[in-house]
């Protein structure tokens, strides 16, 4: 199987859902915090609509959470194992730290995280955007 035809590739690289190809956001850089939420409307490949209905990404708020958890439990882990000897109040200025300075990329791969949760990849979608846009142009 080819790594950039999987589900895996469309959330590191942050791509469509359906297609894999076209990116979500407008800005590929997360810390350009102006346009840390902005995305294409729909996909310019395969006409993958990204907002399913009004307020479709609070739902990316579980999955925020669900990243902050591991980050934490990740973190806390190398501190446990490495760092067991200093004081606590160090691994909690560390993971606040760590948190707000991951922010932007938490928000972002939440909602990656979330619209791949609802819509699944087809290997002809983009075909069948091309014949659908044909179709609609000989009308």
């Amino acid at each position: 199987m080819d790594f950039n035809k999987t589900k895996l590739y469309g959330i590191i690289f942050n791509k469509c859902p359906r297609c894999l190809s076209s990116n979500l956001f407008i800005d590929s850089n997360p810390y350009h915090l102006s346009n840390i939420t902005k995305m294409h409307q729909k996909c310019a490949t395969c006409g993958c609509n990204f907002e399913k209905e009004t307020w479709f990404f609070y739902g990316a708020m579980y999955a925020s959470y669900g990243l902050n958890v591991v980050w934490g439990m990740l973190l806390f882990g190398l501190y446990y194992l490495f760092f067991w000897q200093l004081p606590l109040h160090y691994f909690i200025i560390i993971l606040s730290l760590s948190i707000i300075f991951l922010f932007p990329l938490i928000l972002r791969k939440s909602r990656v995280l979330w619209l791949n949760l609802f819509e699944k990849y087809d290997k002809h979608a983009i075909e069948k955007h091309k014949t659908t846009i044909v179709k609609a142009s000989n009308l």
